[in-house]
């Protein structure tokens, strides 16, 4: 199935992960997570919602991620947006206190991502929020990344995982 299936996408699976142990993450033996089996999932999704059902969906994901993005937006002390929300996702740091006057130069970036990788951990371990990273490839300094295709969370889950965040940085 891995051999077939997989994609190793390192957006979605990250090397550097030591939060749980490698052999939990199935995503890659898994029928779930590979391109072939989307276009059966969007035919089940199309089948049960049908085009209205699917544009409402897809309105309310866009209105999350600009909700997400005018919070950041609104702190530019604590937030650094990193990829506006032009789409469902949206790509940010966390600037802890100790941290607000520093200069915003290649180190400073270097350890946001350090404090992104370890919160998420940190999190993990305490059972409180799954949420993704990314690298824009270039640097490989971690962000927070927001995918908003959850139709059941709304402005205040939101606003939850933001507080959530800061408290873990």
């Amino acid at each position: 199935m891995e051999k077939s299936n997989s994609t190793k996408a390192d957006y979605l699976f990250h090397k550097e992960r030591n939060s749980y142990h490698i052999s939990l993450d199935t995503g890659d033996r898994s029928l779930q997570c590979g391109r072939v089996i989307d276009v059966m999932k969007m035919w089940t999704y199309f089948k049960g919602n049908g085009w209205k059902e699917i544009a409402r969906h897809i309105e309310r994901e866009h209105d999350l991620a600009q909700h997400l993005t005018n919070r950041i937006s609104e702190a530019p002390k604590q937030w650094v947006l990193v990829y506006p929300a032009t789409t469902i996702n949206v790509s940010y740091y966390y600037i802890p206190k100790a941290m607000e006057k520093v200069e915003k130069d290649k180190a400073f970036y270097e350890i946001l991502s350090k404090v992104t990788v370890e919160a998420k951990k940190l999190m993990i371990s305490d059972g409180k929020m799954l949420v993704s990273y990314a690298t824009n490839g270039k640097d490989n300094n971690y962000f927070w990344r927001n995918v908003m295709s959850n139709p059941f969370i709304s402005n205040e889950d939101v606003d939850y995982e933001l507080d959530l965040l800061a408290d873990y940085c």
